[in-house]
């Protein structure tokens, strides 16, 4: 199984087995690459390549922090009208993978400065009793003004 490229690039094994590993690499052909997260390293899929590989960190907030807003922007809850400024600003930050459609995976909140998105943060994958923080980025002419710190989160 994968995500719609346009969402996310992850894909996941049932098992590691000839026929799923055969079925990944029709899903690589016919739509591109993916990522897998897997406690073992599986083979690679015949016809593919593995072109990267690294160790996730994953790292889990014990306690929900808040801090109250303040200065020149304004915390507003991202909608798809935000997804062209949203795209954008993931473009020129490279926070991780976030495509066309990535803000549909969960909510997403932003700071705006003057109307235009400084900073976002937002919501991707949610496994029982957590949600994965996603797209944490801020634009580099807004960076050292501490919003991402103001981003809620938990």
């Amino acid at each position: 199984m994968r995500f719609d490229p346009a969402f996310a690039m992850f894909a996941a094994l049932d098992e590691v087995s000839p026929e799923s590993l055969s079925g990944l690499a029709y899903l690589v052909r016919a739509h591109g690459d993916v990522a897998l997260v897997e406690m073992d390293e599986p083979p690679a899929a015949a016809g593919t390549a593995v072109a990267a590989r690294g160790v996730l960190a994953q790292m889990v907030a014990e306690r929900a922090v808040a801090q109250a807003p303040s200065g020149d922007f304004a915390i507003v809850h991202l909608t798809e009208a935000d997804a062209p400024q949203m795209l954008a600003l993931a473009r020129l930050t490279e926070p991780g993978p976030f495509f066309s459609r990535t803000h549909e995976l969960g909510d997403f909140i932003g700071m705006k400065v003057g109307g235009r998105l400084a900073a976002m943060a937002g919501e991707r994958m949610r496994p029982d009793g957590f949600t994965e923080v996603s797209g944490v980025c801020t634009h580099p002419q807004h960076r050292g003004r501490g919003y991402r710190r103001r981003l809620p989160r938990g």
